[in-house]
Protein backbone atom coordinates (compact mmCIF):
# COMPACT_ATOMS: atom_id res chain seq x y z
CA UNK A 1 0.00 0.00 0.00
CA UNK A 2 2.86 2.36 0.91
CA UNK A 3 4.58 1.62 -2.37
CA UNK A 4 1.38 2.33 -4.31
CA UNK A 5 1.02 5.73 -2.61
CA UNK A 6 4.63 6.61 -3.48
CA UNK A 7 4.07 5.65 -7.10
CA UNK A 8 0.83 7.66 -7.30
CA UNK A 9 2.58 10.62 -5.67
CA UNK A 10 5.41 10.47 -8.20
CA UNK A 11 2.96 10.17 -11.09
CA UNK A 12 1.00 13.23 -9.91
CA UNK A 13 4.25 15.26 -9.70
CA UNK A 14 5.30 14.01 -13.13
CA UNK A 15 1.91 14.85 -14.68
CA UNK A 16 2.03 18.31 -13.07
CA UNK A 17 5.48 18.90 -14.57
CA UNK A 18 4.33 17.75 -17.99
CA UNK A 19 1.19 19.89 -17.97
CA UNK A 20 3.17 23.04 -17.04
CA UNK A 21 5.60 22.85 -19.95
CA UNK A 22 5.32 25.77 -22.38
CA UNK A 23 3.59 25.33 -25.71
CA UNK A 24 3.92 27.40 -28.84
CA UNK A 25 0.45 28.77 -29.50
CA UNK A 26 1.28 31.59 -31.90
CA UNK A 27 3.91 31.69 -34.63
CA UNK A 28 3.18 35.29 -35.64
CA UNK A 29 6.35 36.98 -36.81
CA UNK A 30 5.04 40.56 -36.52
CA UNK A 31 1.83 42.25 -35.47
CA UNK A 32 0.93 45.78 -34.40
CA UNK A 33 -1.78 46.86 -31.99
CA UNK A 34 -3.21 50.09 -30.65
CA UNK A 35 -5.67 50.21 -27.83
CA UNK A 36 -8.47 52.31 -29.29
CA UNK A 37 -9.56 55.48 -27.61
CA UNK A 38 -12.99 54.38 -28.88
CA UNK A 39 -14.71 57.70 -28.11
CA UNK A 40 -13.27 61.19 -28.42
CA UNK A 41 -15.19 64.30 -27.42
CA UNK A 42 -14.59 67.29 -29.67
CA UNK A 43 -12.03 69.62 -28.10
CA UNK A 44 -10.06 66.83 -26.39
CA UNK A 45 -6.64 65.37 -27.20
CA UNK A 46 -5.46 61.75 -27.04
CA UNK A 47 -2.14 60.00 -27.62
CA UNK A 48 -2.26 56.32 -28.57
CA UNK A 49 0.95 54.30 -28.30
CA UNK A 50 1.50 51.05 -30.19
CA UNK A 51 2.36 47.63 -28.87
CA UNK A 52 3.79 44.95 -31.10
CA UNK A 53 4.92 41.35 -31.40
CA UNK A 54 8.22 40.84 -33.20
CA UNK A 55 11.11 43.16 -34.01
CA UNK A 56 10.78 46.83 -33.09
CA UNK A 57 8.84 48.71 -35.78
CA UNK A 58 9.95 52.00 -37.35
CA UNK A 59 8.96 54.30 -40.22
CA UNK A 60 5.34 54.64 -39.11
CA UNK A 61 2.96 56.47 -41.44
CA UNK A 62 -0.76 57.00 -41.84
CA UNK A 63 -1.96 55.41 -45.08
CA UNK A 64 -5.45 56.89 -44.92
CA UNK A 65 -8.23 58.00 -42.63
CA UNK A 66 -11.90 57.38 -43.30
CA UNK A 67 -14.98 58.83 -41.63
CA UNK A 68 -18.22 56.86 -41.90
CA UNK A 69 -16.69 54.85 -44.76
CA UNK A 70 -15.65 57.88 -46.82
CA UNK A 71 -12.01 58.89 -47.30
CA UNK A 72 -11.17 61.78 -45.00
CA UNK A 73 -7.42 61.78 -45.64
CA UNK A 74 -5.33 60.33 -48.47
CA UNK A 75 -1.59 61.17 -48.38
CA UNK A 76 -1.31 61.14 -52.18
CA UNK A 77 -4.12 63.68 -52.61
CA UNK A 78 -3.71 65.64 -49.37
CA UNK A 79 0.06 65.59 -48.81
CA UNK A 80 1.86 64.72 -45.58
CA UNK A 81 0.33 65.39 -42.18
CA UNK A 82 2.15 67.69 -39.78
CA UNK A 83 2.32 67.84 -35.98
CA UNK A 84 -0.37 70.55 -36.10
CA UNK A 85 -2.97 68.40 -37.88
CA UNK A 86 -5.80 66.63 -36.05
CA UNK A 87 -4.22 63.22 -36.70
CA UNK A 88 -0.45 62.80 -36.66
CA UNK A 89 1.83 59.79 -36.19
CA UNK A 90 5.41 60.08 -35.01
CA UNK A 91 7.50 58.11 -37.55
CA UNK A 92 10.02 56.77 -35.02
CA UNK A 93 7.75 55.76 -32.13
CA UNK A 94 4.38 55.16 -33.77
CA UNK A 95 2.63 57.34 -31.18
CA UNK A 96 -0.57 58.61 -32.77
CA UNK A 97 -1.75 61.98 -31.55
CA UNK A 98 -5.32 63.13 -32.04
CA UNK A 99 -5.64 66.82 -31.21
CA UNK A 100 -7.30 70.06 -32.25
CA UNK A 101 -10.60 68.18 -32.41
CA UNK A 102 -12.83 71.18 -31.66
CA UNK A 103 -15.24 71.47 -34.57
CA UNK A 104 -14.12 68.16 -36.12
CA UNK A 105 -16.93 66.33 -37.90
CA UNK A 106 -18.61 63.67 -35.80
CA UNK A 107 -18.66 60.04 -36.91
CA UNK A 108 -16.68 56.82 -36.89
CA UNK A 109 -13.07 57.22 -37.97
CA UNK A 110 -10.75 54.42 -39.11
CA UNK A 111 -7.01 55.02 -39.31
CA UNK A 112 -4.86 52.79 -41.52
CA UNK A 113 -1.19 52.60 -40.59
CA UNK A 114 1.99 51.21 -42.17
CA UNK A 115 5.40 50.58 -40.66
CA UNK A 116 8.60 48.60 -41.16
CA UNK A 117 10.00 45.83 -39.01
CA UNK A 118 13.13 43.75 -39.62
CA UNK A 119 13.47 45.19 -43.12
CA UNK A 120 9.91 44.33 -44.17
CA UNK A 121 6.98 46.70 -44.76
CA UNK A 122 3.62 46.02 -43.15
CA UNK A 123 0.26 47.65 -43.78
CA UNK A 124 -2.63 47.56 -41.31
CA UNK A 125 -5.91 48.77 -42.86
CA UNK A 126 -8.39 50.31 -40.42
CA UNK A 127 -6.12 49.44 -37.49
CA UNK A 128 -7.61 52.10 -35.22
CA UNK A 129 -11.32 52.79 -34.83
CA UNK A 130 -12.72 55.71 -32.89
CA UNK A 131 -15.94 57.67 -32.63
CA UNK A 132 -15.78 61.44 -32.64
CA UNK A 133 -18.60 63.04 -30.66
CA UNK A 134 -19.54 66.70 -30.57
CA UNK A 135 -18.39 68.91 -27.73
Amino acid sequence: MKALRKILGLLSILSLTISCSPELTDNTTFSLHYYDAEVIIGGSSVILSPSYIGDKPTDFRIDNITRNGMIEYDPILDGPLTEKDVFYIYPDTGDLIIQNTAGKKTGTYHVSISCSSAGKSYSFPELITLKMLSE
